[in-house]
């Protein structure tokens, strides 16, 4: 009877440490991942979001300079083409 209680716990002992040992290599596996950087670019930063209320403005910002522009560019191209004839 001792030696099977005995048995019984080397046994239950064995399978502990196995359990813990086997539970602490997978913690690593878990922790080894490669973690996302966000997407950066110029116009945007890094890690915003593509719509939203104040990109809404800047952009229509932008639209209003480069019509601006858009603008100027045909204004001289039209004294190039007057000053050619």
């Amino acid at each position: 009877m001792v030696n099977s209680t005995y048995l019984t716990f080397i046994m239950l002992t064995v399978l502990a440490i196995v359990f813990t040992v086997s539970s602490d290599s997978l913690d690593q596996d878990r922790l080894n991942f490669r973690v996302k950087r966000p997407f950066c670019n110029a116009f945007t930063g890094c890690g915003r979001k593509r719509s939203g209320e104040s990109g809404g403005a800047a952009s229509n910002e932008l639209y209003q300079l480069l019509q601006q522009r858009m603008a100027e560019v045909d204004a001289l191209k039209g004294l190039l083409d007057e000053t050619r004839k």
